[in-house]
């Protein structure tokens, strides 16, 4: 189990590896927080 986990991990921080500022700050589909509060929680 875990190293699919860490595996999924690894994905996704490559997949937000570029996101500039702007992309970052970008409202979400979630009411009210941005691409990095979702990211953050």
């Amino acid at each position: 189990m875990w190293p699919l986990v860490h595996a999924e991990r690894a994905a996704l921080a490559a997949d937000l590896a570029d996101l500039t500022d702007a992309q970052w700050s970008t409202p979400s589909l979630c009411a009210g927080l941005t691409v990095r509060e979702v990211v953050a929680t």
